[in-house]
């Protein structure tokens, strides 16, 4: 087998406003964030007569003056020849529609996830949302919080531009070709309902997006539009499936610094989420709510704002705690849900 082709591992990310090249023909990006998680990658890959533009980062006015600089500096001076978009949240896509207005290029993602950020665009102009608050309601949070959850939902639309009105769906399996290399789409659950990765088997290169990141796991959560969906399950599925790819692989991910080791991380992405179903296993031995639950198992994540986040992700690993058989739900006369111990 090959090794990846000229890797040059950076500890630190480039300096801002300016590309650093990570492998032949690929070079890297960061894109600020005003949030707890304070950046997100952006990749470039030769794409022949231009570059492939992969993830675009948040819409604001300081994202729009960093993206000038950015287009500014491209390498070898060619354009950007068309936006790949790993999976449909804001932080990855809120500037796509923007960019591929102002550059006049096509838009690639899978479907789901363009649908997906369509959806989220119209929910933050809304008011608010009866669906929201029943369900907040029913996992415990009173009316203030609910109220303050809303408000917090709503501050990261607001970096969330119009999405390209048009798209060619990314399916998986699908090989698609940047340039002269041929990369594998690896479409996954979990973070998101259809999230891309991509592999490029040749130089052993996956473009990771947030679903294998280097120091954090992604956010795996429940939330309001699929109330009953199962995201850990089809994560821990999803790393399963990577651990058929080379050990070594170069990693590209959504967040902090490419890696190397694939398989190492893999096991300790699994090995996180396993402790953190026994934590909260021991945790319901009296039957609490799941705001209950996310209080204590997140207890930095309340303190910095971010609740909503704390709840979806506790209300993922009671879910995949009821489906092993290892947790069951009570609902009072009032609609209100306690999950204890089978």
């Amino acid at each position: 087998m090959t090794q990846p082709s000229s890797v040059a591992l950076a500890s630190e990310p480039p300096a801002a406003g300016l590309w650093a090249s990570v492998a032949e023909g690929i070079y890297w990006a960061q894109i600020p964030l005003p949030f707890r998680l304070n950046q997100v990658n952006v990749w470039l890959i030769d794409d022949e007569d231009g570059w492939a533009l992969v993830d675009c980062g948040i819409d604001s006015p300081d994202v729009r003056a960093i993206w000038e600089t950015l287009l500014a500096n491209l390498p070898d001076g060619r354009p950007i020849s068309r936006i790949i978009a790993t999976h449909g949240h804001t932080d990855h896509v809120g500037c796509a529609g923007y960019l591929t207005d102002k550059l006049k290029v096509p838009f690639e993602a899978t479907l789901v996830e363009w649908l997906k950020a369509r959806i989220r665009y119209a929910d933050a102009a809304q008011e608010q949302s009866s669906e929201e608050d029943r369900f907040l309601t029913m996992h415990g949070c009173e009316p203030a919080v609910t109220a303050q959850m809303r408000e917090e939902f709503k501050s990261i639309g607001q970096y969330l531009w119009p999405m390209p009105g048009r798209l060619r769906a990314l399916r998986s399996g699908e090989k698609l070709r940047i340039g002269n290399r041929s990369f594998e789409v690896l479409v996954h659950g979990g973070h998101a309902d259809s999230h891309a990765s991509f592999y490029c088997a040749d130089d052993r290169i996956l473009v990771a997006g947030d679903q294998v990141l280097p120091r954090i796991s992604p956010v795996i959560a429940v939330f309001e539009d699929l109330p009953e969906a199962d995201p850990l399950g089809d994560y821990l599925a999803s790393l399963r499936d990577l651990t058929e790819l080379p050990e070594n692989a170069l990693v590209l991910p959504g967040h902090g610094v490419p890696f190397t080791e694939l398989g190492s991380r893999l096991t300790a992405l699994k090995r996180h989420h396993e402790e953190r179903l026994a934590a909260l296993e021991a945790m319901i031995e009296l039957p609490i709510t799941a705001f209950a639950a996310a209080e204590r198992l997140f207890e930095r994540s309340f303190q910095s704002g971010h609740r909503r986040f704390a709840l979806g992700e506790t209300l993922a690993h009671l879910h995949r705690l009821e489906r092993d058989n290892r947790a069951m739900r009570h609902t009072s006369d009032g609609g209100t849900v306690r999950w204890g111990k089978c």
